[in-house]
């Protein structure tokens, strides 16, 4: 990463990366993406769409998951969640009335999250080298840009809640939809229940119900075997050695076999920045 993270929507990304390792977010996290979208990542770690393989005039096929589980995920520092249970008061949560169960969650860091779904598929493109050599061909020709990368494999959740904090603090209390029995104990993750908001305390970034969420994803893109072809490295001017694939061109591509032969289709990956909370 370049520089500190102040974004909220970059430090969540962040700490997705850190604990998800090769899966990028999706921003903001009701956005629905789908299986060869095609787009740019800005400061390396948030995708924004511009095109898809479809428009390309590329074909692929999918392998869809036939495995549901659950997905629970949560930032590791800055959240503190409360349950309420229905019949009983509870201090955490005074904005839940007390026949109601329901859940409080506290942020204390920009960027915190909490992720809960109960079910999550993943989708898949199949036979990568039938889409490297489409891709790499449109990229000769001048037709594919070398910053573009693709969603290959996408995480789909028919139900999720994502709550994500903007602020250094801030606060939002769930209360169960449906009435439980006095007593009960309910967990944001729970299959069968709905929540209703009510309290937020700043800024909240809340996605509930939603029904194609499309949280994660992960990417291929172009690469390049470094020191493949001696004729593409460049210096810059303080003297550091400059990717040798920013003076690869679609043209060069054409005319140097060896050029040609170094440029291969890769999971985009890149290390997370160690930001403090």
């Amino acid at each position: 990463m370049d520089g500190p993270l102040y974004n909220p929507a970059e430090l969540y990304a962040n700490s997705i990366r850190k604990k998800m390792q090769y899966y990028y977010p999706a921003w903001l996290p009701n956005e629905v993406f789908r299986l060869g979208d095609v787009g740019v990542l800005e400061n390396k770690i948030l995708f924004h769409q511009k095109t898809n393989l479809d428009q390309l005039g590329i074909t692929f096929k999918v392998r869809e998951d036939q495995s549901p589980m659950p997905f629970n995920i949560q930032a590791e520092k800055g959240i503190q969640l409360a349950n309420k249970i229905a019949g009983e008061l509870n201090p955490k949560c005074p904005h839940i009335s007390q026949n109601k169960a329901g859940v409080a969650v506290e942020f204390f860091t920009k960027g915190a999250f909490v992720i809960r779904a109960p079910i999550i598929l993943e989708s898949i493109i199949e036979d990568i080298a039938f889409l490297e050599k489409q891709i790499l061909d449109l990229y000769k020709k001048g037709h594919w840009n070398k910053e573009w990368v693709i969603i290959a494999k996408l995480v789909k959740a028919p139900g999720a809640i994502v709550l994500v904090s903007r602020t250094g603090k801030a606060k939002i209390e769930l209360s169960a939809e449906a009435e439980v029995p006095s007593g009960t104990k309910i967990n944001l993750g729970d299959v069968n229940q709905k929540f209703n908001v009510s309290f937020m305390a700043s800024d909240v970034v809340c996605v509930m119900d939603e029904q194609r969420c499309t949280p994660f994803f992960q990417l291929l893109g172009i690469k390049r075997k470094l020191y493949q072809e001696e004729k593409v490295k460049s210096m810059r001017v303080d003297g550091f050695s400059a990717d040798p694939f920013d003076e690869v061109t679609p043209v060069l591509a054409c005319q140097n076999k060896k050029v040609a032969d170094s440029l291969y289709l890769d999971l985009i990956w890149e290390p997370v920045a160690n930001v403090a909370d």
